[in-house]
């Protein structure tokens, strides 16, 4: 008779062995995670502070092609060898501007928030080519921009209370002056004075003549709103330019309702892509970098005195600085009171 050994195999110490497998796995998951997430922070901390840096590095870019302006330098620099020399010196290696751009030559001019108790000044000069006609198109500033509900025909009086006028797209007044030659006959006879009235006009067409001379300023236009090619909500075009070589000014003034304006030669009541305005506003388009970021500012500049604020044209004929001392006297009696 033969005997036999009987064995028995413990797997107990495999599944252990399994388990702390699958669990130093997944901590060596989680530690990865958290730095690869730690690395990520890092990495966007140093970009945002190299962006900041590239930002300022872009705007000491701005304020050299500002001060180039403000010089009377108004050559074109379009493409980014014509300041290469100059913006070398601007920062150092790591952080300064890489490219500087400035156009003169303007299709359309913009202006924000022009103001209801003090007028922008705008000199009118187009590029190589007469001025055959004028689109002025604006809103309001705020974004609220309802129709007034005023129709096509005669305007008669539709000038009403502030309260009353709310949020419907403002009245804008706009003085068209030639300035080739000045006197008082010029500014009598020739200066276009109108006032621009959001409708619900198709045909917003008037001539320069129509609101010329003693008897015709103040003429109320009837607007084109929500006609979808202006460059803002209502839009007015102007032709008929008697002298369409020469320069003129325009004054412009916000009623009722802050309004942002783009002005351009007249493409129907869009604008012409091919014609510029030159004298009155620069782009100026600048790249700069810090370690191996970019960044990109654009930012429009005026190029006129008149125009920039750098000189005062005042609001009226007789405009006073302070306080007029007045005489008062009383009738019937003889008593007087100095007003100062």
């Amino acid at each position: 008779m033969s005997s036999f050994k009987q064995t028995q195999n413990n797997e107990q110490g495999l599944v252990a062995i399994i388990v702390t497998l699958i669990i130093m796995l997944i901590l060596s998951l989680i530690v990865t995670g958290f730095a690869q997430l730690a690395r990520r922070e890092q990495r966007e901390a140093l970009d945002r502070q190299l962006a900041s840096q590239a930002l300022y590095a872009a705007e000491s870019g701005i304020n050299y092609a500002e001060d180039l302006i403000a010089g009377g330098d108004l050559d074109p620099y379009d493409d980014c060898s014509g300041l290469k020399d100059e913006i070398s010196a601007i920062g150092n290696e790591n952080e300064r501007p890489t490219c500087i751009l400035i156009d003169h030559g303007l299709p359309e001019l913009k202006y924000e928030n022009v103001q209801t108790t003090s007028s922008e000044v705008v000199p009118i000069e187009e590029e190589g080519d007469d001025l055959g006609s004028l689109t002025i198109s604006w809103q309001n500033t705020d974004g609220d921009n309802n129709p007034t509900g005023i129709g096509c025909g005669p305007l008669g009086n539709v000038f009403s209370d502030v309260s009353d006028w709310g949020d419907k797209v403002g009245v804008l007044r706009v003085d068209l002056v030639p300035v080739d030659t000045l006197s008082l006959d010029d500014m009598r006879d020739n200066m276009f004075t109108a006032f621009l009235v959001p409708s619900s006009c198709d045909n917003a067409v008037v001539s320069l003549g129509a609101a010329q001379g003693p008897t015709n300023q103040g003429l109320k236009v009837a607007a084109n709103c929500g006609s979808g090619s202006s460059k803002r909500e209502c839009a007015v075009q102007i032709n008929g330019f008697a002298n369409p070589t020469g320069k003129y000014y325009l004054r412009m003034k916000a009623i009722y309702n802050v309004a942002d304006v783009v002005i351009c030669p007249s493409d129907g009541y869009g604008c012409n892509p091919n014609k510029s305005l030159i004298g009155a506003q620069a782009e100026i388009d600048v790249t700069a970098k810090a370690a191996d970021v970019l960044k990109r500012v654009q930012v429009r500049v005026g190029t006129d005195p008149f125009a920039s604020g750098s000189e005062t044209i005042p609001e009226y004929t007789l405009d006073s600085a302070e306080t007029i001392c007045k005489l008062l006297e009383v009738t019937p009696t003889s008593d007087e009171s100095d007003g100062c």
